[in-house]
């Protein structure tokens, strides 16, 4: 690439993680990544829709718990899309995956953040 450093961070990726809570227990068994156009802030609803109705019918005891995006850092428009789901389960979890790889970190880099009430 010619020794040029100008490297745009990767695009972001959006989508829903699924599973129990039971009171301050969360336990998260899958997520499923959503359609997200990040120019309009808008969320494939009807996308979004039909993945829950399907994992519905396997796992009828596992609900949309929130949210993950990939990043290093929380950011502004997050809030949109934290938002858009609040119809679905109004205080949704926020889990950020950091993607970058750092060898001198033991704990997976993961952040989950908790909208209060």
């Amino acid at each position: 690439n010619g020794g040029e450093n100008n490297q745009q961070p990767p695009p972001r990726v959006y989508g829903c993680v699924i599973g129990v809570q039971r009171g301050r227990t969360v336990e998260i068994f899958n997520s499923f990544e959503l359609i997200y156009d990040p120019s309009t802030r808008s969320l494939d609803r009807s996308f979004l829709e039909k993945k829950q109705e399907l994992y519905k019918k396997v796992f009828p005891h596992f609900y949309v718990l929130g949210w993950y995006s990939t990043g290093s850092d929380a950011q502004e428009s997050d809030m949109h899309f934290h938002k858009a789901l609040m119809d679905i389960n109004e205080s949704p979890l926020y889990v950020l995956l950091n993607p970058a790889i750092n060898p001198a970190q033991k704990d997976l880099p993961v952040t989950i953040y908790e909208s209060g009430m």
